[in-house]
């Protein structure tokens, strides 16, 4: 598929597949759960806690954490955040609020490493979401609780507005059933007839004084919660490079900077998987995943987050020591992945500094 590329014309392309809408049911003035059914080949094509970049007809296109847990009926759910002007509350309202079910939309490779596969049958869990960051904790909890987990949950879900608790009754419905299951709902805004918890959702975590050290955490919602909850994950003694895992929702379809040949101060050299040879003018103190991006030669679908890996690349022997040594979250993101080489590294996580002039580098041919 890659030695076909015509790198002015398209960029890489990672696998995609097929999906028919079942259904779109407003959970919420402005939340979708939107139902789509995978084709009969597509099978164990996600696991609980990873998310995928949803294509609508018209073209448009979001990231989407999946909602459930993976089942053999090839069915897949979403939360889906309308925005008045937006393109799916466009392609909705084409519909009457609803679409029908000839709709097709297109889905991305399924990607993130926070899944429930990290944690022991032994450890407790706390988890942290704001917003629509529930979608992928109730799956990892419908995971874990069907799975028999014994160990204590302890859910806290903050949002701004009453209505913004959408899945309020089912989680204490979950509640009820799983007794080693503690749901926290959180209101940061002001509202005179809620009658629970109030501030903000990390500091609520932190006012319960648990015991962190022995925690497996999850974040999942706003950048902002999601870097505290790891400071507090950290502060109270839990171990964020092993045991802490996150996703930040931000806008996917944010501007980005580009790029002008006229700052560019050194040269990367690109073997392409055709083992065609290019090079491009990179600009120092930018990342390497900013110009291979803009020229094409990666995908790079979380915008340099360093969660999805199609930003990959496998450094040449000669320089894969002089860059800088790789996070942990890297290097687990990099052993999740398929097809995964000791010289890979993420292009995200690269750094221009002036000693890597004239870097080279592979893109291979291999399953993003």
């Amino acid at each position: 598929m890659l030695s076909e590329l015509n790198l002015n014309d398209r960029p890489l392309q990672q696998s995609t597949i097929a999906a028919q809408v079942v259904s779109a049911k407003r959970l919420s003035p402005n939340i979708v759960w939107l139902r789509v059914r995978l084709g009969v080949t597509a099978k164990a094509y996600f696991r609980a806690g990873q998310w995928a970049r949803l294509t609508l007809p018209t073209g448009q296109s979001r990231c989407f954490s999946f909602s459930n847990r993976y089942d053999d009926d090839g069915l897949i759910d979403f939360h889906v955040r309308v925005r008045p002007d937006g393109a799916f509350a466009r392609w909705l309202s084409a519909y009457d609020g609803y679409p029908n079910e000839n709709a097709q939309l297109v889905l991305s490779d399924a990607f993130g490493v926070g899944l429930w596969d990290h944690v022991p049958d032994n450890s407790p869990v706390i988890m942290l979401a704001t917003g629509t960051g529930i979608a992928p904790i109730k799956a990892m909890l419908e995971e874990a609780l069907t799975r028999g987990f014994s160990n204590r949950i302890h859910l806290y879900w903050g949002n701004r507005h009453r209505v913004d608790f959408y899945l309020h009754e089912y989680l204490k419905e979950y509640a009820r059933q799983n007794r080693n299951f503690r749901y926290t709902p959180v209101l940061s805004g002001k509202d005179p007839t809620w009658f629970g918890r109030i501030g903000r959702v990390h500091d609520v975590a932190l006012a319960d004084r648990i015991r962190y050290d022995n925690f497996y955490g999850y974040a999942c919602g706003s950048p902002a919660m999601v870097y505290n909850a790891r400071t507090l994950f950290e502060v109270q003694g839990g171990d964020p490079s092993a045991r802490f895992f996150s996703d930040a929702f931000e806008d996917s379809n944010a501007e980005e900077t580009v790029i002008s040949p006229a700052d560019a101060q050194q040269c990367v050299h690109v073997v392409l998987p055709d083992n065609t040879r290019r090079s491009v003018k990179v600009v120092k103190d930018h990342s390497l995943m900013s110009v291979l991006k803009q020229q094409k030669i990666v995908t790079a679908v979380c915008g340099g987050k360093g969660v999805c890996g199609t930003c990959r690349v496998a450094i040449s022997p000669a320089w894969f020591e002089k860059l800088q040594a790789p996070k942990v979250s890297e290097v687990r993101l990099l052993q999740a992945l398929d097809d995964a080489t000791p010289l890979d590294r993420l292009s995200c996580q690269i750094l221009m500094t002036s000693d890597l002039d004239e870097l080279e580098l592979q893109i291979l041919e291999r399953a993003l």
